[in-house]
């Protein structure tokens, strides 16, 4: 294995066979006792910039009041 520092990692190109080739693993995104509406809003936009393929709420978060939000629209 090839250990890159900071500098070499951001300079370095990947090629569209590596990208091809790496195994990504599906991203879930479980939340539990978030209690403000903002910081829902910010993990929806995360989520969305990451690529979840979900976001679960345990029982003690805030209620999605907006319907919209609800639907996923």
């Amino acid at each position: 294995m090839i250990k890159l520092n900071a500098k070499q990692l951001r300079s370095r190109q990947s090629s569209a066979i590596s990208r091809q080739t790496i195994k990504k693993n599906d991203i879930y995104i479980i939340l539990d006792n978030v209690l403000d509406t903002y910081n829902i809003g910010s993990i929806f936009r995360l989520a969305d910039e990451v690529g979840a393929k979900a976001v679960f709420f345990v029982v003690k978060c805030v209620k999605i009041i907006a319907y919209a939000i609800y639907l996923g629209l």
